[in-house]
């Protein structure tokens, strides 16, 4: 009953929270399933800032403090929108094979995370043991934060998905250790539910279908052969694949509210959550003056500055409340020697691997160089990629204190797991998708 309360009731009530931002920010006749994933990812944003203003006013996290203001917020945004947003529909039949590859990939990933398998170190050291302390103690306990004793549990670090598995002790009573981590299978579905609905409005049904469908496949996978259950990579990767899935798919004008929020989401994250923000919105702004869109510059400002926003947020709580402010970098990488890339890329090619002996990189490697001509639609995804496979290479460059292949091989399965998303999410723009986002609503 307590894993239950822990992972069930806790991710519908998330997505409560999430429900009326959702149905306002979603086009008009989205999928219940599509709206329902977006909410999700909202909610969770949501919780995470409400938490941070509740322990920074000193109110304790309760179910009735964390949930009523949440509930209130949605329910009003979500009962007001009067005629200018049509309920959501029921989705569109799926394709059976497309059906068939998603339904398998999750139920790979929950017999992996239910037979801990998949579950990361991480959320032992650090995420789950934060959650449980934030729960037990009713909020960020600043004094054990700033605690040398306690630098072992990444006080620094984002706060998002600690705040998420606490909100679910709150509302079990106590942690679920043996099944907490599956707390990664609830991102991956409302992941599957967000941008497959997104896709199959935008690229088609059969083709938005297949495209979901080898995503899915591609992240459970890799999230179960990364050891990625309990961590930040689960929630960075819905962040943003989901702000990938809307602005590769855009239309001319269309608002870039929603991306942009899933991107101060994956800012809140990880710590690498806000280059990744910032490197897809740079490709973003490539591509739109390359293709000569209308404001190029102006309307990449939002994307930029809400993960920015996000970041500061964290920081500002830091330093109201004692807590060392700032992120501390992976290694002393002012002191990186490039004469080691010969010695290190055997490693790097082995743990790109991805669950699937590297055939998830295959088809939109295939696809990248099978459309030359249509490059530009890469551009997001390639920035992106370039971004983190530099900072990626800086690191394993720079002095370890531990054997560097052990280093590549505990970091660089995880840490690759947005680029991955994106090039499959490219691949399938460019195969699919109209080059002006002239397709129907989603």
């Amino acid at each position: 009953m307590t894993a239950f309360l822990d992972l069930a009731v806790s991710a519908v009530l998330r997505a409560l929270f999430g429900a009326g931002p959702a149905r306002r920010l979603c086009a008009p006749g989205a999928s219940l399933w599509g709206l329902a994933g977006v909410a999700y990812g909202l909610g969770a944003l949501l919780l995470t800032v409400e938490s941070l203003a509740l322990s920074a006013a000193g109110i304790p996290w309760t179910l009735a403090s964390m949930a009523l203001p949440l509930l209130a917020l949605s329910g009003g945004l979500f009962f007001t929108s009067g005629g200018t947003k049509e309920l959501a529909r029921p989705a569109a039949r799926v394709p059976l094979a497309a059906l068939l590859g998603g339904t398998l990939a999750a139920a790979h990933l929950a017999f992996s995370l239910a037979s801990s398998t998949a579950n990361s170190v991480d959320f032992v050291l650090f995420y789950g043991v934060k959650a449980a302390l934030f729960a037990g103690s009713r909020g960020i306990p600043s004094a054990v934060m700033g605690h040398p004793l306690f630098v072992h549990a990444a006080p620094r670090y984002p706060p998002l998905m600690p705040i998420v598995e606490a909100w679910g002790v709150v509302v079990a009573g106590k942690m679920p250790w043996r099944f907490a981590p599956a707390v990664s299978l609830t991102w991956f579905l409302a992941g599957v539910a967000a941008i497959g609905s997104r896709l199959r409005g935008r690229l088609g049904p059969q083709g938005g279908a297949s495209v979901a469908a080898y995503w899915a496949c591609a992240m459970a996978l890799s999230f179960a052969w990364s050891y990625s259950g309990g961590d930040g990579e689960a929630p960075l990767v819905f962040y943003v694949g989901g702000a990938a899935a809307w602005l590769l798919t855009e239309k001319p004008g269309e608002s870039r509210l929603l991306p942009s929020l899933f991107l101060a989401g994956a800012a809140l994250s990880k710590q690498e959550g806000l280059l990744a923000a910032l490197a897809l919105t740079a490709g973003v702004l490539l591509r739109d003056a390359m293709e000569k869109r209308p404001r190029p510059v102006l309307r990449a400002i939002l994307p930029a500055l809400l993960p920015v926003a996000a970041v500061f947020a964290w920081f500002g709580y830091e330093k109201l409340t004692g807590i060392p402010v700032g992120y501390r970098p992976p290694g002393p990488i002012a002191h990186m020697d490039p004469r080691l890339l010969p010695s290190i890329v055997p490693d790097l090619l082995r743990n790109l691997d991805a669950g699937s002996l590297g055939l998830s990189w295959a088809l939109p490697l295939v696809v990248l160089a099978a459309n030359p001509k249509k490059l530009v639609r890469w551009i997001p995804a390639l920035t992106l990629t370039g971004a983190v496979f530099a900072a990626l290479l800086a690191t394993y460059t720079s002095p370890v204190p531990i054997a560097r292949s052990v280093v590549i091989a505990r970091t660089l399965p995880r840490a690759c797991q947005p680029v991955l998303s994106l090039l499959i999410l490219g691949a399938g723009v460019v195969a699919f998708g109209d080059p002006r986002g002239q397709a129907p609503d989603a």
